[in-house]
């Protein structure tokens, strides 16, 4: 098999001209010209171009400065940033007079942009550190005080409306942030996006049927991730990695591999006796209902199985593998958990329910996430190493 450049699939690829975000870089743009500049809330779902934008913009202008924010340590950021612009930070020194040394040092002009890009990597719980507030703050008052005209921008996957809680207040308040919004790319919009770049890998077969397959399965079938462009890549370079090219045939088998990872990904997120409740809730929904189940049409709920039935499964499974002395009461908060993530539904069905087939009144569960990807997710993990 030929040994393909794949770059032009890679995330840190640059396209020559920016497709599906040019209103966003339009707005970016024309806010760096004002005389007084906003500062913006720039908000969006991994993999819809964020900060392709703000390296575009980058590229574009003078003096913008992108500070990634790669783990829970702000200062760790910050001394990143300096040193990839050569300014090497002192022991002890703040953040905020690092980032003004940076600023001082390189800039060119007196008119400044400046993105703290995946802001959220610095949370810790459900809101920003309260170093960060300080810092954004500091930064603000000391580019102020040195007549700057500036701009901050923050990129984030959280909602405008939660800014206020989610970001220190007296740093909110400084800036008086307002929404710049990056919605999920439209089918045709990752199809064009997925074009772009193939044209610029030399020797590739590729068909327009398996870009327009991918396009369509992210853009409404990618559980959470819709619209995510990130994903279309993964999707296309796996398919190209394993056929050599990008047929609807590659596309397909890509995309259920995808699907089935993504469900491994979520058990092995769990701990090992909730996932395996879960996995005992597939298997014994398959055993009870084989035939039945291959004739649901997309969108009918599947059928329920028997509280007592799902346990003994689970703990000849547990006792298979040395998981032993859990009791019942521990089960059922995994079963709550598993509620509450709209994994499952539980309810109690009457002797003379249809499905109920144990003849006496008892709890019985429904799946309601996708039986056979979850089934073909617990078949490619290996039950006896417990995690």
């Amino acid at each position: 098999m030929k040994r393909l450049n794949l770059y032009p699939l890679s995330e840190n690829w640059r396209p020559p001209k920016l497709l599906a975000r040019d209103k966003q870089l339009k707005v970016l743009l024309e806010n760096r010209e004002s005389q007084s500049p906003e500062n913006f809330w720039i908000q969006g779902n991994r993999g819809l171009g964020k900060t392709l934008t703000a390296t575009i913009f980058k590229e574009m202008t003078e003096d913008t400065f992108i500070i990634t924010c790669s783990s829970s340590s702000f200062r760790r950021a910050v001394e990143e940033f300096a040193l990839k612009n050569d300014v090497k930070p002192k022991v002890r020194e703040d953040p905020s007079t690092i980032i003004l040394r940076v600023i001082e040092e390189k800039a060119e002009g007196d008119k400044i942009t400046i993105f703290f890009d995946d802001i959220d990597r610095l949370a810790l719980g459900p809101t920003l550190t309260r170093d960060f507030g300080i810092h954004i703050c500091n930064i603000y008052d000391r580019l102020l005080e040195r007549g700057y005209t500036f701009s901050i921008h923050l990129i984030t996957t959280k909602d405008f409306k939660d800014a206020r809680k989610y970001l220190d207040r007296s740093a909110e308040s400084r800036l008086n942030l307002r929404p710049l919004i990056f919605p999920p790319y439209s089918e045709g919009e990752i199809k064009k996006l997925l074009m772009q770049r193939l044209e610029f890998i030399d020797d590739l077969e590729w068909s327009e049927e398996a870009v327009s397959y991918i396009a369509a399965r992210v853009a409404r079938d990618a559980e959470g991730r819709e619209g995510d462009m990130r994903l279309a890549l993964e999707i296309a370079r796996a398919a190209i990695k394993t056929f050599g090219k990008l047929t609807l045939e590659a596309a397909e088998k890509a995309w259920k591999d995808r699907e089935t990872d993504y469900w491994v990904e979520i058990l092995k997120e769990m701990p090992f006796g909730k996932a395996l409740l879960l996995a005992s809730i597939v298997w014994e929904t398959l055993d009870r209902y084989e035939d039945e189940i291959e004739e649901l049409e997309e969108g009918e709920e599947y059928y329920p199985v028997s509280w007592s039935e799902v346990k003994k499964r689970w703990r000849s499974n547990a006792e298979a593998v040395g998981l032993g002395n859990v009791k019942d009461h521990r089960l059922r908060k995994w079963l709550d958990s598993l509620r509450e993530s709209d994994l499952v539904e539980a309810r109690t069905l009457p002797k003379t329910h249809e499905y109920n087939y144990t003849n006496m009144r008892e709890l019985y569960i429904t799946l309601k996430a996708d039986l056979m990807k979850l089934f073909y997710a617990t078949q490619k993990i290996d039950w006896s190493k417990r995690w």
